[in-house]
């Protein structure tokens, strides 16, 4: 909100700064994108999410802005993207304390920024100062390509020129500030490796490793260009540091293959539904009475491939459900917790003295044995499979003081009262299949900003369904929600953004601001890849992220387009013919 007051005191008193606004390349797309987005809400039947998605998207039209007025030299580029990689290092480092055993982090900070850490078959997936770990993915999936052009411009002294009074400072071959800067910016690449990689994300790690591709198309591009003299001192610096990066990555992988099964799961596995399957085997429940208190012999076997930890924040505990005569509704839930004597292997069977409590009211009822691991999951809503019920006759309480009550000590209690199925898991295809009805449905304004995850169950359906769930794909759910009209414009707006920044990589000047540009370049490149699998567009800190580095990659190209000569589209009146003709007249 600072910054949008800012850039509109600017515009008002500046007639300068407004012409410069009129000469934005994106400034078209960005406004057709904004009308689809409020056309749609007027026609979306949530329009109060879409004044929200809108505001959004007005906040970071103004950031991408705020770059093309205020970013111009190469110098406060670099202290722009200095910052968001030291912001960025303070939720890396958040992040990797999550996973230290002496310091309690979730507790004592981060549940600021979050209801609870994001985990996979009860496993941790950092998270940082994120909500959730796919957002703090996409945000260090971006940051990584920005480090490796950092540290290829302080890698190179002929680079340094180009910036005022800094390239003086670092010019020195023996500048042990330049040394210093270049040997901190793998460190940081290494930092942001390592968290990336514990957010367990496979989408993410594919997009760094498109960023990666564009170094290596640059440096064999450039190399083979009639000006490739001008780059000889540059590219193979371009490709030691790419090489670099590219161990400094895969030590890290390795490292966390070895260190984490579950890591090795999540590249194996298209999602976690088949973690928890299980098989019961119980034994003979003896007569209850209501109240009573029983141990029942219960074998257990983990047809799973994670491991059942018996321990821990988040333990797997042996319950039970206590369903109606006709076995459709569940009179006892949440039954008592027996724990695992110890952790249970994949493919191993152990035997557990399960506790079981009777309804407190005589009757007839069915038990259905079940798995629970605290504050995640129920294992049968995770895999969809119900264990076999049991028919019970449950007699009047007995008034003998010899009643088999429960005793207290022998059931943990539950640490939450009643833990939701799961629903975090859909399929993409299935996804795209509920996307493709709603377009089809609404072609040309779609069914509002932030309809798809608000109606899907109408088209699935289903009367009950996760509303946090959206289309896993930025193209899909802008042409879902916004129809043809918002799906073109962003295509058109997308499109225009890459081409300018691949123009500035491909043939602007080798300098300061090509090895920036270059990182930014990558950067969107990894976002636009990644946007096939996640949709994350309106998420506050990535919203931010996408448009600073879509008004960077914009800037770049525009020079590159100014330096030849070429015509880059603007919205000017001298495009139209009708401002022509009165001109000749």
């Amino acid at each position: 909100l600072a910054l949008a007051a800012i850039w509109t005191l600017k515009m008002l008193v500046d007639p300068a700064a407004r012409q410069r606004l009129l000469r934005l390349p994106l400034l078209w797309p960005v406004l057709a994108l904004l009308s689809a987005s409020i056309i749609s809400t007027l026609f979306g039947e949530y329009k109060s999410l879409g004044v929200q998605f809108t505001y959004r998207l007005v906040m970071g039209a103004v950031v991408l802005a705020s770059v093309w007025e205020t970013l111009r030299t190469t110098r406060r580029l670099l202290v722009a993207l200095c910052t968001l990689v030291g912001a960025a290092l303070i939720s890396a480092v958040l992040g990797l304390l999550e996973f230290a055993p002496w310091f309690d982090i979730d507790g004592a900070l981060l549940m600021a920024f979050k209801p609870m850490p994001t985990t996979v078959g009860g496993a941790l997936r950092l998270s940082g100062s994120f909500e959730y770990a796919n957002g703090a993915a996409m945000y260090f999936e971006m940051v990584l390509p920005i480090v490796l052009g950092l540290a290829v411009l302080f890698s190179s002294r002929r680079l340094l020129e180009g910036i005022a009074d800094l390239g003086l400072l670092l010019r020195n071959p023996q500048s042990a500030i330049r040394n210093l800067l270049r040997v901190a910016a793998f460190v940081l690449f290494g930092v942001f490796s390592m968290a990336l990689l514990l957010t367990l994300s496979r989408a993410a790690l594919a997009g760094v490793g498109i960023a990666l591709l564009m170094f290596a198309g640059a440096a064999f591009v450039r190399g083979r260009s009639a000006e490739s003299a001008n780059i000889a001192n540059v590219k193979p610096i371009l490709l030691k540091s790419l090489a670099l990066a590219g161990l400094t990555m895969l030590l890290a992988v390795a490292y966390i293959y070895t260190t984490q099964p579950i890591f090795r799961l999540r590249l194996t596995t298209e999602n976690d539904r088949n973690w928890y399957n299980v098989a019961y085997q119980p034994g003979t429940v003896p007569p209850l009475s209501a109240g009573d208190w029983v141990t029942v012999p219960l074998t257990l076997r983990n047809d799973g491939p994670m491991v059942w930890q018996a321990q821990g924040v988040l333990p797997i505990h042996v319950s039970y459900h206590w369903l109606s005569e006709d076995r459709k509704t569940a009179l006892v839930f949440e039954g008592v917790r027996t724990p695992l004597p110890r952790n249970v292997n994949p493919g191993e069977s152990i035997m557990v003295d399960a506790s079981v409590v009777a309804p407190s009211r005589p009757g007839v009822y069915y038990l259905q044995w079940d798995l629970v691991q605290e504050r995640v999951v129920w294992f049968a809503y995770k895999t969809g499979i119900q264990s076999a019920t049991t028919r019970h006759e449950v007699a009047q309480a007995s008034a003998s003081p010899n009643h088999r009550k429960a005793p207290v000590t022998r059931m943990p209690a539950p640490v939450s009262a009643y833990i939701a199925p799961d629903a975090d898991t859909v399929e993409r295809s299935k996804l795209w299949k509920s996307a493709l009805k709603m377009f089809l449905a609404h072609p040309i304004t779609g069914v509002g900003p932030d309809g798809f995850r608000n109606l899907r169950g109408q088209y699935e359906g289903v009367t009950s369904w996760n509303k946090n769930i959206f289309t896993n794909n930025t193209y899909i759910e802008m042409f879902t929600n916004l129809g043809i009209l918002g799906g073109l414009a962003f295509l058109w707006l997308s499109g225009l953004a890459l081409w300018s920044a691949m123009r500035a990589i491909l043939r602007g000047p080798v300098d300061a601001g090509w090895a920036i540009g270059l990182g930014t370049g990558a950067s969107l490149a990894a976002f636009f890849f990644h946007g096939f699998l996640d949709y994350f567009l309106f998420s506050t800190p990535l919203y931010v992220i996408f448009w600073l580095l879509l008004g960077v990659g914009t800037l770049q190209g525009w020079k590159v387009g100014k330096l030849e000569g070429l015509s880059v589209p603007t919205f000017q009146l001298s495009n139209f013919p009708t401002f022509q003709r009165r001109k000749r007249c």
